[in-house]
C-alpha cells in the first residue's frame, strides 16, 4: 500500500486513502483538477468514496487469492474490473459503483477456489460499504456472470449485462489464449483437448455478448483467435491434430 498525495474532488492537497499498488493515483486533470489512476478506465473517478472503495476492494481481493496464480487469480479480476469500467463508460445509465464493486467481487466465491455459500466473501466485504439493496444487486451480478451456470442466460440488469461481458472478454484474443493453455497445463490436459476448449466456448463468446461496447472488442478478439487457430492448424498439419 502507498498512501496518495492527492484526492479526486476539489481538495487535491492531501488524501487520507491508502490506495493499492495496483491502482496508484497518478493522472492530474488540471482543468478539473481532479487526480485519477493512470491505469483506471473509470477516470475522472465519480467520487471519493467511490475511489476509496476501489481501493479497498482491492486490498480485500489480494488477500482472498494470495497465492492463487491459475486463471481465476487477482489479475484476472483486475483486467475484469478494467474492462467492466471501459464498457461502463459507454453505458451512462448503469449505475458505476455496483458495476465496479461486482466486477471486482465476481470471484470472491468461485466453487472452484473457495467453499463458500451466498456469495458469503463478497457479503462479508459489502456488508460495512453499501446498503443491503445494492449488495443484493451486486450479488445478483456476481452470479451472473458464470459461463457454466448461465448457459444461454442474460443478465437482468444492465450492471449484470457489464461484469458479464467484461469477464468474457478476458477469455477471448491473446489473454485468452494464454489462459486457456496456461489451465490446460495446471490440470494435465493434452493440447489438443485445450484447442477442442476453443470451439467449446471461446469461439462461441463474441456472440454471446450484451453490450453495444463489448462487441465491439468480441469482434477483435475472436479474429485474433481465429487467426491463431488458422496458425496453429498450418503448424501441426492439414488435419490440426497436436
Amino acid at each position: 500500500m502507498e498512501t496518495n498525495p492527492a484526492v479526486c474532488g476539489k481538495d487535491c492537497a492531501s488524501c487520507p486513502y491508502e490506495i493499492p499498488e495496483d491502482l496508484r493515483m497518478a493522472a492530474v486533470c488540471s482543468e478539473k483538477k481532479e487526480t485519477a489512476c493512470s491505469s483506471c478506465p473509470s477516470y475522472p473517478c465519480g467520487t471519493v468514496r467511490e475511489c476509496a472503495l476501489t481501493g479497498q476492494a482491492t486490498a480485500y481481493v489480494h488477500e482472498l487469492f494470495n497465492g492463487n496464480a491459475g486463471g481465476h487469480d487477482v489479475q484476472h479480476t483486475l483486467r475484469v474490473y478494467r474492462n467492466a469500467m471501459q464498457i461502463a463508460a459507454q453505458e451512462p445509465g448503469c449505475d458505476r459503483l455496483t458495476v465496479m464493486l461486482a466486477a471486482l467481487l465476481h470471484d470472491a466465491d468461485d466453487h472452484k477456489l473457495f467453499a463458500t455459500k451466498n456469495n458469503e466473501n463478497a457479503r462479508r466485504f459489502l456488508a460495512d460499504q453499501v446498503s443491503l439493496e445494492q449488495m443484493e444487486e451486486i450479488c445478483a451480478c456476481i452470479n451472473s456472470v458464470s459461463f457454466s451456470q448461465n448457459k444461454g442466460r442474460k443478465p437482468a440488469s444492465l450492471e449484470g449485462m457489464i461484469v458479464q461481458d467484461a469477464d468474457r472478454l478476458d477469455a477471448m484474443g491473446a489473454i485468452g489464449i494464454a489462459r486457456a493453455f496456461a489451465f490446460g497445463g495446471e490440470h494435465g490436459r493434452p493440447l489438443h483437448e485445450t484447442v477442442r476448449h476453443f470451439d467449446e466456448k471461446l469461439l462461441l463468446l463474441r456472440d454471446l455478448m450484451n453490450t453495444e461496447p463489448a462487441k465491439r472488442i468480441a469482434a477483435e478478439r475472436h479474429a485474433f483467435m481465429e487467426a491463431f487457430l488458422e496458425q496453429l492448424k498450418k503448424e501441426t498439419g492439414s488435419s490440426g491434430s497436436i
